[in-house]
C-alpha cells in the first residue's frame, strides 16, 4: 500500500454547506423537490430550507392545518355550523308550527316567500332567499300535480289495452365518458295502480337493447337486454289497487325501488351483474312504450299485455312527461286523469261466488252449483242442516254426494238435485 502524500497529491475536495451539492457545491438543493406543502399550497425554495404559501383557508408550515370557519360561531339562531374548506355552511333549525323559517347564510333572516305563495292542490310551499337576498318560495307537489305551482294534471290511464309510443331526444354528447355517463344515468320513475296480475308498464329501447318493467303475477320485473340479460323482481304483490311508486335506475347494475303500502320509505332490489350499458349508445333507448308495446316486442317481454289500470308522475331521466303531452303521440287507449270504481263493493256475485276486481269490471269466481256471470244460475239444489253422517246403498249402487259448504255457515251444505 502506497502511504499518502501531500507532495505528490493532486486535486480537491469540496465540502459542502447544507443546502448545496455537486463537485464543487454549485448546485443548490430543491427542498421542494419532495412536494411538501399540502392543500393545494405552493413551495418557494430557499437555500437550505422552504416556505409553503397556503391557499386561503389553511395554515400551518406544511398548510396541514383545516383554518375551522365555525370558530367564529357565525351561524345565528340555533343553527348548526359544519366546516368546509374556506367556508362553512349553515343548517338552519326546524321552524315552530305557525311560525316562518331562518334562512340566508347565517341563519339570519326570516323567509317570509309563503306569506302569499299560489301552490295548489295540497303541494307544500318552501320559502327559499334567492341570491339578490328578495324572498320567494318553491312548490313540492304532491302525488298526481305537476309544474311550479303544482297545478298540472300528472295522472292518466288505459282502461283498454293499448300504448303510447314516443321518441325521446338525444342529448348529444362531445367526448366517450360523457356518452358513458348518460347512458349510465338511465332512470325510469312512476307511480301507478291496479288489480291485474300481469301486463306491460313500459319498454324502452330497440328490439336488441332494451329496458322493460312488467307485472308478472302480481310481482314487479324489470329487464334489461344490453348483450347480456339482466333482471331483478320485486317479489311482493303489487296488484292490490293501491298506488305504488316504482323506480329503475342503472348503476353497476339493475336497481329497482319500491314505495308503497308494506314500504313506505323504500324498498330496493338489485342485480349486480356486469353493466353492459357502459358500452352502449344514448340513441340505443330513444324509443319509449308507456303501457304496452307492438306485437313483435311481445317475445322479449313475460307478458306481452297491455296495461291496464292508473298511472302519473311518470319521469322518464328526471324529467316528468305530461299526460297532456302523452296524448299529442302516437296513442291508443290514454285518458286523461283516473277513474275507478269498486266492483266488489256490492254483492255482485250474489254470495253464490267470489268476486275478482278486474278494473274495468268484475268477476265472478262461482261456488258450486251456481254459474252465470253474476253467479246467478243454478241447477236446483237442497240445503240440509248438519253434517252428513252415513253414505247410502241402494241396489248395491254407490250414490255419492256433491257437497258445499255454505261460506256464512259451516254446519249447513248444498246437494244438487
Amino acid at each position: 500500500m502506497t502511504n499518502f502524500s501531500y507532495d505528490i497529491a493532486a486535486g480537491f475536495i469540496c465540502h459542502c454547506l447544507p443546502g448545496f451539492a455537486g463537485y464543487n457545491c454549485s448546485v443548490n438543493v430543491d427542498e421542494c423537490e419532495s412536494a411538501p406543502c399540502h392543500h393545494g399550497g405552493s413551495c418557494q425554495d430557499h437555500v437550505n430550507s422552504f416556505q409553503c404559501l397556503c391557499p386561503e383557508g389553511f395554515t400551518g408550515v406544511l398548510c396541514e392545518v383545516d383554518i375551522n370557519e365555525c370558530d367564529s360561531n357565525p351561524c345565528q339562531n340555533g343553527a348548526m355550523c359544519e366546516d368546509a374548506a374556506n367556508s362553512y355552511r349553515c343548517h338552519c333549525p326546524m321552524s315552530e308550527p305557525g311560525q316562518e323559517p331562518w334562512g340566508g347564510r347565517d341563519c339570519d333572516v326570516k323567509l317570509l316567500g309563503c306569506r302569499q305563495h299560489q301552490c295548489q292542490h295540497g303541494a307544500t310551499c318552501v320559502p327559499i332567499l334567492n341570491i339578490d337576498r328578495g324572498h320567494s318560495y318553491i312548490c313540492i307537489c304532491p302525488p298526481g300535480w305537476g309544474a311550479e305551482r303544482c297545478n298540472t294534471l300528472t295522472t292518466f290511464s288505459f282502461n283498454i289495452e293499448g300504448y303510447v309510443h314516443m321518441q325521446l331526444p338525444v342529448v348529444k354528447n362531445s367526448t366517450k365518458q360523457e356518452a358513458a355517463d348518460k347512458t349510465q344515468g338511465l332512470h325510469m320513475q312512476l307511480r301507478f295502480r291496479s288489480t291485474l296480475p300481469s301486463m306491460v308498464l313500459y319498454y324502452r329501447g330497440t328490439m336488441e337493447h332494451f329496458l322493460s318493467l312488467e307485472l308478472v303475477d302480481g310481482s314487479l320485473q324489470a329487464t334489461v337486454n344490453s348483450g347480456s340479460l339482466l333482471k331483478v323482481v320485486y317479489p311482493s304483490p303489487v296488484n292490490d289497487g293501491e298506488w305504488h311508486q316504482v323506480t329503475v335506475t342503472m348503476d353497476e347494475g339493475l336497481v329497482l325501488t319500491v314505495k308503497g303500502p308494506g314500504c313506505k320509505e323504500g324498498c330496493q332490489v338489485r342485480n349486480e351483474g356486469h353493466n353492459h350499458l357502459i358500452f352502449l349508445q344514448p340513441s340505443f333507448f330513444q324509443q319509449l312504450y308507456i303501457g304496452g308495446v307492438p306485437l313483435e316486442y311481445a317475445s322479449h317481454l313475460s307478458s306481452g299485455k297491455g296495461y291496464i289500470g292508473c298511472m302519473e308522475d311518470l319521469k322518464v331521466d328526471h324529467k316528468l312527461l305530461l299526460p297532456q303531452d302523452l296524448i299529442r303521440e302516437e296513442n291508443k287507449g290514454l285518458e286523461l286523469g283516473c277513474s275507478k270504481k269498486n266492483w266488489c263493493s256490492e254483492d255482485i256475485c250474489l254470495e253464490h261466488g267470489q268476486c275478482v276486481d278486474m278494473w274495468v269490471h268484475a268477476n265472478c269466481v262461482c261456488y258450486r252449483p251456481y254459474y252465470g256471470s253474476h253467479c246467478e244460475k243454478g241447477n236446483g239444489s237442497y240445503i240440509y242442516k248438519g253434517l252428513l253422517s252415513k253414505i247410502l246403498f241402494m241396489d248395491c249402487w254407490m250414490i255419492y254426494l256433491a257437497l258445499n259448504l255454505k261460506k256464512d255457515n259451516p254446519d249447513s251444505f248444498v246437494v244438487p238435485k
